[in-house]
């Protein structure tokens, strides 16, 4: 039986959990294994069935007596089903619970608790009744001229004795498993109003206000997740007395918060709260802050929530999101759990990414005042449109919808019932400013958050032996909650694991249990005692003596032995002490960072045309001035074989995360690359070394991973600015201002057109187009020497490029994807890569050549065939809405017209003059950066005048150019009332203003981002 079990465990595994490989399999089938005794325990084991028949017994009998149901004596939730059997299972229990002396009223309490056990049952139970239906459908089972006569003859099936038997006989282990947790359930309320009358008489000293005859008139139990046995947080309703919160955990942490916070309010001078708590060894009480309708437009409020913020992150405090941090009455932020007030960081494997500048910038920005949660913290899921702002400073409107998918009852009542997986929606919101909100709110919002940070912690920094003493004796004999793996993960397990055939089959439903070996990444896994819980229904709880370094459960007893690296007190004390100003100032700039994502749309707007007089070339003090605003966010690699990374807003990630703060990644466009470019130029054209010696701190790296082969696993698109494409252009042109040399850059392209696959899209940014230009642009300025080998290698790429180019023009309409006119995405983005290659590819591969010009020509024919009489260009072909940016509309066509037409292409130059003027009247104002804002319109106004040679256009264009990049490199962040000046990147932030700058003093040597010359 052994064998048999181990092997169908191992293919269980092999099945659900493939990403394991080698050794690891049978790792894990082992520790799996030794968990099969206490999965059978929890599910009744071999005599599971005959327990459901027992469970079930209330339908077995013919008559089981009346059934609750609803709409007009339908059932279409099986929620009248439901309750037969949560009455007949609680029967004994609520008939002498309703005799408690802690309660009100008996009756009127077991009422609402038997809907609540009808609530919970349903929940547990309708994944497997709609199986059960489906499978009636499907074999023919069912009658009824319509579905929901089909439903109601199911549902009288289902309650029925051979229905019932059907069920028992089927999925006993569903019907075992919803009777134990709507068991426990009750357990808990007798735990709770048991724990009252013992501890009353210390709640009355501890909470002011329970005086005379105190009685429970409901409790509500289930607020968040569940664990030690089904244990949850429980609100009770004591009628004159208020509302008071039982909580299954020692409260240790949350009443050192409250001495540490009064000890910090008289040492510091802060307005900070905490909650009222009586503690016991497994349980203890808090006073309710009630944090509806609370007045966070107070302007003291946002304050305060630096105030916490600081503390928090001196702590290294966690999970302090908008359910465990909330507003009370006064407008003060309330820390309402302390759980994860202090925190401890496991001891690591060493893996290879272990010196990576990205694996620092994550951990810097976890273990920061972000970290918190307590600030803006936008979460999302890959894929999905939806994200939600947790943070407790965050903003979140009741009813959106959140990224995390839940399972929902579709056409309940109907014999084509189902579960479906949707995101759920969030119950209540707040009312801080928002992105909709005027910008004057969110900028004060913000700024308040951010003074009431650097006061308190330089407030810390002055009194920091009396903030240690108040450490040291506060946080002695605490305890505090260690979140191994988010909990959201453990959830979507225990869902999973839900489904009727999971609970049935003993090794898959292990298996799928088992994946949380592959969170587990601590030198001493976790795993077996998160399986552990997770049988039980439970999210594991895990936690941690703030003076010890041992993995523990619930109860304090220890799992792990030196799981953790350093004591919780050791961490905070080594933060205190190393507080500094240079510190301040960086968690004061992850505040505002924070709050990118708020900034609402309108705040960018620049400055109308002037004519000024025109400003010098920028010196070296300028130019190290912006250098040294680059470096400020530089996370060094502590191995030479990975990068150097910046961190700050993300803006080249999929919508739901754009703008939220970390590591920036490897493309030209808002990644560490083209941040590093513009300090090669600055390096190495006013030779500043630190400049220089971050770039190759980036690049370098990057270069020997392209070359290696290093980066060919991973998903990496073959753009011109978000994909290889970019990122090899500006490695070649690293090279080049270093003097390195082109030796390398035919493999360079080489590895580029490895990117480059069938469903490639064929565009500048992130397709085939930007490919070809990132080619071009490196084949261009190769050595004679490296001439001949770098155009095979641009022939290889164009040959693979072309058919996906060539189907823009043979079906221009295909599938539900417009065609865009623009740069960025569209035909004036395609126009010069397929010009360019055909002029470098034409003395050596004809043929090929000649196809990349017939495609310049028809792309060329097809953009000009979109031009009205006024020479506008819609955004897309054939659609009407125009657009005046370089990424969409006539500044990016201008700029592509204007390359292709460099190289002989025929162009009406009446067009030109027109897109110019629509990119002077159309194109400036919108925000001071490259992309949709005035420096890609300049840049393509630049080119405008001295194609026509007009020499007071240049000079006004350069002027214009130095005036609005000089302030955008330079600029205070404390003071930004934009996006764009929140992030470093080349085409959206800082790095492209010093670009910019360095391209009007040298646009010979300074290559030019736009179009990868």
């Amino acid at each position: 039986m052994t064998v048999a079990s181990t092997a169908g465990l191992d293919q269980a595994v092999a099945t659900y959990v493939p990403e394991l490989a080698g050794t690891r399999r049978p790792s894990l089938t082992a520790l799996l294994s030794h968990h099969r005794r206490d999965r059978d325990e929890t599910f009744g084991g071999s005599d599971r069935t005959r327990l459901a028949q027992e469970l079930l017994a209330p339908f077995l009998d013919p008559a089981p007596g009346p059934v609750s149901s609803a709409e007009g004596g339908r059932d279409p939730r099986f929620t009248g089903w439901t309750r037969v059997l949560v009455s007949a299972w609680l029967r004994a229990e609520h008939e002498s619970l309703s005799a408690h002396p802690a309660l009100a009223d008996g009756a009127a309490f077991v009422g609402p608790l038997v809907e609540d056990g009808v609530a919970l049952a349903s929940e547990t139970l309708v994944r497997t009744l709609v199986e059960v239906l489906a499978e009636r459908r499907e074999a023919g089972a069912l009658t009824g001229a319509t579905p929901e006569a089909r439903f109601d003859d199911f549902r009288a099936w289902i309650g029925s004795p051979d229905g019932a038997s059907a069920l028992a006989h089927r999925y006993p282990t569903a019907v075992v498993r919803a009777h134990a947790l709507v068991v426990r359930r009750a357990r808990s309320v007798r735990e709770v109003l048991d724990h009252l009358v013992a501890d009353l008489p210390d709640l009355r000293a501890t909470l002011p206000g329970l005086d005379g005859d105190v009685r429970v008139h409901s409790l509500h139990l289930g607020a968040g997740d569940t664990h030690d046995g089904g244990r949850t947080v429980g609100l009770l309703d004591l009628g004159r007395h208020g509302h008071l919160v039982h909580k299954p955990r020692s409260l240790a942490a949350d009443r050192a918060l409250h001495g540490l916070a009064r000890g910090l309010n008289a040492a510091l001078g802060t307005s900070l709260r905490v909650p009222r708590t009586l503690t016991r060894d497994h349980h203890g009480w808090a006073e309710y802050v009630d944090g509806t309708g609370a007045p966070t437009s107070d302007g003291r409020h946002p304050y305060r929530l630096g105030e916490l913020a600081a503390v928090l992150y001196l702590l290294r405090s966690t999970d302090m999101h908008y359910e465990n941090v909330v507003t009370d009455a006064a407008g003060r932020p309330v820390v309402v759990d302390a759980e994860t007030v202090l925190s401890a960081v496991p001891v690591r494997e060493p893996s290879y990414a272990d010196g990576a500048g990205s694996r620092h910038a994550r951990a810097l920005l976890e273990d920061s005042v972000i970290g918190i949660g307590l600030l803006p913290l936008r979460v999302s899921v890959p894929g999905r449109p939806e994200s939600l702002d947790i943070g407790a400073s965050g903003s979140m409107a009741a009813g959106q919808a959140s990224p995390f998918r839940s399972l929902a009852v579709r056409d309940a009542g109907r014999d084509d019932m189902h579960i479906a997986l949707e995101p759920g929606r969030v119950g209540t919101g707040n009312t801080n400013p928002h992105a909709g909100t005027e910008l004057d709110a969110v900028v004060r919002f913000r700024d308040g958050v951010r003074r009431g940070l650097e006061d308190t912690l330089r407030r810390v920094m002055e009194h920091r032996d009396v903030v240690e003493g108040l450490v040291r004796r506060e946080l002695t004999g605490v305890r505090v909650r260690h979140v191994n793996i988010p909990t959201v993960f453990y959830a979507q397990l225990l869902r999973m694991c839900s489904h009727p055939d999971l609970l049935e089959d003993p090794d898959a439903h292990l298996a799928v249990l088992g994946r949380v070996s592959l969170r587990n990444t601590a030198a001493r896994s976790a795993a077996a005692h998160e399986v552990a819980q997770l049988l039980g229904d439970d999210v594991p709880l895990f936690t941690v003596d703030a003076h010890g370094t041992d993995l523990l459960d619930a109860r304090g007893r220890t799992l792990v032995p030196d799981f953790f690296d350093a004591t919780p007190v050791d961490r905070v004390l080594s933060r205190l002490h190393a507080l500094d100003e240079a510190e301040v100032a960086r968690q004061a700039d992850l505040v505002d960072v924070a709050f990118v994502p708020r900034i609402p749309d309108g705040g960018e707007r620049t400055a109308p045309l002037t004519r000024p007089t025109p400003p010098p070339a920028p010196d070296r003090d300028v130019v190290t001035g912006a250098v040294d605003r680059l470096l400020s966010r530089w996370v060094p690699a502590t191995d030479p074989a990975h990068p150097a990374t910046f961190w700050g807003p993300l803006v080249t990630t999929s919508d739901a995360s754009q703008w939220t703060p970390g590591s920036l990644g490897y493309d030209l466009y808002g990644g560490s690359v083209g941040v590093a470019l513009a300090l090669a130029e600055a390096g190495h054209l006013y030779d500043v070394p630190r400049a220089r010696d971050v770039a190759a701190a980036v690049l370098d790296p990057i270069r020997a991973q392209v070359l290696g082969g290093a980066l060919e696993s991973q998903p990496v698109s073959a753009g011109g600015m978000t994909g290889m494409g970019g990122t090899v252009w500006a490695v070649a042109a690293a090279d080049r201002l270093s003097g390195r040399g082109t030796g390398d850059h035919a493999r360079l392209v080489d590895a580029l057109a490895a990117t480059v696959r069938p469903d490639t899209v064929p565009d500048l940014t992130a397709g085939l187009a930007g490919a070809l230009t990132a080619g071009c642009g490196i084949v261009g300025r190769v050595e004679d020497v490296h001439r001949e080998a770098a155009t095979d290698a641009l022939a290889r790429l164009a040959a693979r490029a072309l058919p996906g180019l060539e189907r823009v023009t043979t079906a221009p309409a295909d599938g539900d994807q417009p065609v865009f006119t623009g740069y960025a995405h569209g035909l004036a983005g395609m126009l010069a890569p397929a010009h360019r290659a055909a002029h470098a590819l034409s003395g050596t591969h004809p043929e090929l050549s000649a196809r990349l010009a017939a495609l310049g020509s028809a792309l060329l024919g097809l953009l000009l065939a979109q031009t009205g009489e006024d020479g506008d260009l819609p955004r897309t072909v054939g659609g009407s809405d125009s657009s005046w940016a370089w990424c969409h509309g006539a500044p990016g066509v201008l700029l592509g017209l204007l390359e292709v037409a460099e190289l002989g292409a025929e162009v009406p130059e009446r067009l030109l003059v027109d897109l110019g003027r629509q990119t002077q009247d159309r194109g400036l104002g919108n925000n001071p950066t490259y992309c949709h804002g005035d420096l890609g319109s300049l840049a393509a106004l630049h080119r405008l005048a001295l194609h026509t040679g007009d020499e007071d256009a240049r000079r006004r264009w350069t002027a214009e150019t130095r005036s609005r990049a000089g302030r955008t490199a330079l600029r205070d962040r404390a003071s930004a009332r934009d996006r764009y000046t929140g992030t470093d990147s080349l085409m959206v932030g800082r790095a492209g203003a010093l670009h910019a700058l360095l391209r009007t003093t040298a646009p010979a040597d300074c290559p030019d981002v736009l179009t990868l010359e």
